[in-house]
């Protein structure tokens, strides 16, 4: 695992439930890694069950870091459940620090949705 200022490069944040119709787009959760360097790759994954169609993206907010790979997957799971994963890589451009969030949207896909136990971590590599 990469480190930031001689500290463990590493962040995590659980919701444990969001349920019912979203918005257009939602953004939830954020995690930050403080001071990082420009080239530093960062891994972010986000991980939970889900119930429902809908799309989820790992996001970067500060705008200093680009994605390295796609960062978009859909759930289509009806009303049974599935397992929400995903894990994306980001360069950091700027030194400085960077936060990452996941954003939920449901597109042209109908229905609610439901979350159980989100997560998202984030580490240096």
């Amino acid at each position: 695992m990469g480190t930031v200022n001689q500290m463990i490069a590493f962040d995590a944040f659980t919701v444990s439930w969001l349920e019912g119709p979203i918005e257009t787009q939602m953004k939830v959760l954020s995690a930050t890694l403080p001071g990082a360097s420009a080239g530093l790759v960062i891994e972010a994954r986000v991980t939970a069950s889900a119930q429902g169609s809908f799309y989820f993206s790992l996001i970067e907010n500060s705008g200093a870091a680009t994605p390295l790979t796609p960062t978009m997957r859909a759930i289509n799971a009806g009303q049974g459940w599935a397992s929400m994963e995903a894990t994306a890589l980001f360069e950091v451009t700027e030194s400085q620090d960077v936060s990452f969030s996941v954003l939920l949207d449901k597109g042209d896909l109908k229905g609610d949705m439901k979350i159980f136990n989100l997560t998202l971590i984030i580490k240096a590599l």
